[in-house]
Formats: C-alpha cells, sequence, structure tokens
C-alpha cells in the first residue's frame, strides 16, 4: 500500500480496495466450490468500472 501510495495519488491506491470483493468471489469458486450468480457479476462490474474510472483520472 505505502509503494501505491508513493507512485500515485491515495484515491487511486485506496480505489484498489475495491477489488477485493470480486476476487474473493472468483477465489471461493475452486476453494469453496461457491456458484457466481448474475449479481456477484454485477457486482464486479460495477466495482471494476469504478477503479477503472478512478485510475483513468489519477496523475501518472
Amino acid at each position: 500500500m505505502f509503494v501505491l501510495l508513493r507512485r500515485g495519488t491515495g484515491g487511486a491506491a485506496t480505489s484498489l480496495l475495491y477489488l477485493v470483493p470480486p476476487v474473493t468471489a472468483v477465489l471461493a469458486v475452486p476453494i469453496l466450490g461457491q456458484g457466481i450468480t448474475a449479481s456477484v457479476i454485477a457486482g464486479m462490474a460495477v466495482s471494476g468500472a469504478g477503479v477503472v474510472l478512478v485510475l483513468a483520472r489519477a496523475p501518472r
């Protein structure tokens, strides 16, 4: 997290925390045998789009 903060803005680094639930849902499929429902896919799309929007506006 500190490396991300040094390289970019705080908002851009913090926005990556929104990817934790989708990654957890994907990892739950092979590890726990859970299925992915339409609502999970919709949530992944929304959180992914939000992260892309934040990272696209972050200065480089």
